[in-house]
């Protein structure tokens, strides 16, 4: 997973997303403001995070993201990190 995205729409880093979509059978991904509430929440597909919550764009900062996932072989995953949004 990146550690940064610029969502600038500039078609470089504006999104935050897995990189390698192909690799994976199910995936859930979660993205945490700093107070703890859930701004992007995703299921399945390659979607990303474009920076927007509700329809209203989000700070600078770090965020925390969790993800659960397995993978064509059937191995189950979760991993979490963090990511800087800069504009």
């Amino acid at each position: 997973m990146p550690n940064a995205f610029t969502p600038n729409f500039d078609g470089i880093y504006d999104l935050f997303r897995v990189k390698h979509p192909q690799f994976i059978k199910t995936f859930n991904m979660e993205v945490y403001n700093r107070r703890g509430q859930v701004v992007y929440k995703i299921s399945i597909g390659p979607g990303g995070w474009n920076c927007r919550f509700p329809n209203i764009d989000q700070p600078n900062g770090n965020y925390i993201w969790m993800i659960t996932m397995t993978d064509l072989d059937g191995k189950k995953s979760s991993y979490q990190g963090e990511v800087m949004l800069l504009r």
